[in-house]
């Protein structure tokens, strides 16, 4: 007797039939059909061996009940003749790849549940994430991502194979159903793992922007039932994974913006100044912070599907607004020989940040008003600490508004030169943060000359003193505004 061997399917065959078996599929090939496959093929359907091959409708038939023994419990092929010609090759060929895949997949699952396993669970998470995708396309050669691949396989399905089958196959829900079944059942296991951040991203993207795009389209839509086919995920692991994602998120920006303070501090510490940029001192605080609240933000709305949650990510920013003022403070409070070209840069990053706040619905309401109300207190404490020296210097000329020297036009005009030159020490912050000091210097002279005006010791005793210190007073604020109009516009 032979000695027997036990196959993968616990059928006991011959080694000498096997030997036979292994000639057969190397040599003999009748009308370009490999008769020894067909053999195993055959045996695998339960059907007497014979020497002729298959005619091409039972070899179809016969790939296809292969192709779907995983799922036989829940779906029965119909016979032969049910369909003269069996399924098209290509059919064949995609449910054949997919096959693989799937055994791939199942080859990975036994290795992760072996105590033996010397694979990391985030490598795995990789390899099944890689592998999932793989199961949407044979050929990765064309560099196509796992959403274009996974609609034009749909696609394909709509297209063309559903023309080989009969209407009440219903076969277009076969596949989606089973492509659902699968996918949703590897993204479970992924979710198990402990996933990194990206990895955390790639599963909320698929279960909320990537998949049910993919069911919106029109042409599938129209074939497949897709409300049938339910969620990806359960709601309550949807929400824990969406937790754990928008909370690592939080985390990571409180992280990003803190480096980029951090390496500011580190800057001033080191006593550097600012880099000038078209001759105005530039930060990169304001526009680092800017970018990494933007893309976190809105990245996480893509991912989440909705505003609010995603916004929640900015709660913390007081925080790190409120450090950022203590840096403030530092700088005009050490007064260092560096001190104003940071207050002057300073000042650029608070209009940038104010700007962005206003403007862009990242932030809930009450995050944006704390902020804004710190960035206020930040312009406000450097606009008195640029301006405070300028008015020291034009005290000597105040001192002489509303006295009897004030009608001699000498006295205003020494103001309007000692005001000139103090507009052009205040350059250095950008424009917009240039105009809004000036501007604030514009206010507080005014205020001074009118303070002065009424407490001043000038008597108009007749009306000819009358009019000519209403004439004055119309020259004086006619100068004033054309001096600080034109300072303005030689900054543009």
């Amino acid at each position: 007797m032979d000695k027997s061997t036990e196959n993968p399917g616990n059928d006991t065959v011959s080694t000498k039939r096997n030997k036979s078996i292994k000639r057969d599929e190397k040599t003999s090939t009748d009308g370009g059909i490999n008769v020894g496959m067909m053999v195993k093929f055959r045996k695998s359907l339960r059907l007497p061996t014979r020497k002729n091959p298959p005619s091409p409708s039972e070899y179809r038939w016969g790939l296809y009940k292969i192709c779907f023994q995983m799922k036989a419990e829940e779906y029965d092929p119909p016979t032969v003749g049910a369909h003269p010609a069996g399924p098209s090759p290509c059919c064949l060929l995609g449910m054949l790849s997919k096959l693989c895949l799937r055994w791939e997949l199942k080859i990975l699952q036994m290795v992760a549940s072996s105590r033996h396993s010397q694979l990391s669970l985030t490598i795995l998470a990789h390899l099944l994430i890689h592998l999932t995708a793989r199961m949407v396309s044979v050929d990765s050669s064309t560099g196509h991502s796992p959403v274009h691949n996974l609609k034009k396989d749909l696609q394909w399905v709509v297209e063309e194979v559903k023309n080989c089958y009969p209407p009440e196959m219903d076969i277009c829900n076969f596949y989606a159903r089973e492509y659902h079944q699968t996918f949703s059942a590897r993204l479970k296991q992924i979710a198990d793992f402990d996933l990194d951040d990206k990895d955390f991203g790639v599963l909320l993207q698929w279960v909320k922007e990537f998949y049910p795009e993919i069911l919106e389209n029109p042409e599938l839509a129209s074939n497949i039932n897709t409300e049938a086919l339910g969620n990806l995920f359960p709601d309550e692991l949807l929400k824990a994974l969406e937790e754990q994602y928008l909370s690592k998120q939080q985390s990571n920006l409180m992280i990003y913006i803190g480096r980029v303070l951090d390496e500011a501090k580190k800057e001033w510490d080191q006593g550097k100044e600012p880099t000038r940029d078209d001759g105005c001192y530039a930060s990169p605080v304001a526009y680092d912070v800017i970018q990494f609240i933007n893309g976190i933000v809105t990245s996480a709305h893509k991912i989440v599907g909705d505003r609010h949650k995603a916004q929640e990510i900015t709660s913390n920013l007081k925080d790190f607004m409120q450090r950022y003022q203590k840096f403030h403070k530092d700088i005009i409070r050490q007064n260092k020989r560096h001190s104003k070209a940071f207050i002057k840069a300073n000042l650029s990053c608070v209009k940038q940040l104010r700007d962005f706040l206003v403007k862009h619905e990242l932030f809930p309401e009450d995050v944006k008003k704390k902020c804004l109300q710190v960035l206020t207190e930040m312009k406000q404490s450097a606009h008195t600490y640029l301006l405070t020296p300028v008015h020291k210097i034009l005290k000597p000329h105040y001192q002489k508004l509303g006295t009897s020297d004030w009608l001699k036009k000498k006295t205003f005009e020494k103001l309007l030169n000692s005001t000139e030159d103090e507009l052009q020490e205040l350059q250095g912050s950008s424009q917009s943060s240039y105009q809004e000091l000036i501007g604030q210097l514009h206010q507080e002279v005014t205020v001074e000359y009118v303070r002065r005006l009424l407490k001043g010791e000038v008597k108009l005793n007749d009306s000819n003193q009358q009019q000519k210190a209403y004439e004055t007073v119309k020259e004086n604020a006619e100068k004033l505004h054309e001096l600080f109009a034109r300072m303005v516009r030689l900054d543009l």
